[in-house]
């Protein structure tokens, strides 16, 4: 009885954290263009969040580090051209990237397209 109590507890616990990571998700625009980062990040702690906005302050990327200075893949998503909506970056395009809402130290980082990725370290402000 007490195993299957416990089972039922881990079951719930699970379903939370799935439906928690969902909501992270829900608030940027997943296209079926991007572009990825990677590298370490002076300064960060395992849980922090990375953010990226476009010029246009659309949220178009996030990260949670899951090891102390160290983010990727981080997929910054491109505007998809085929809908009216601005879902996120487009080619020339310059980003903000944002830690824990923070500016991040970022030198002109430029969306360069899909399917490219970049290694980019960064360090806090």
């Amino acid at each position: 009885m007490a195993v299957k109590q416990i089972s039922k507890i881990a079951l719930i616990i699970f379903f939370v954290l799935v439906s928690t990571s969902n909501a992270f998700e829900a608030s940027i625009s997943i296209t079926p263009i991007s572009m990825d980062f990677f590298g370490t990040i002076t300064g960060a702690e395992t849980g922090d969040i990375i953010t990226v906005v476009d010029p246009d302050q659309v949220v178009c990327g996030k990260f949670v580090l899951s090891k102390k200075s160290r983010y990727g893949f981080l997929h910054v998503y491109g505007d998809d051209p085929t809908t009216p909506v601005d879902e996120g970056a487009e080619v020339s395009d310059r980003l903000t990237f944002l830690l824990n809402g923070k500016l991040i130290t970022t030198d002109g980082i430029i969306w360069s397209g899909d399917k490219h990725r970049r290694n980019l370290n960064l360090s806090i402000k």
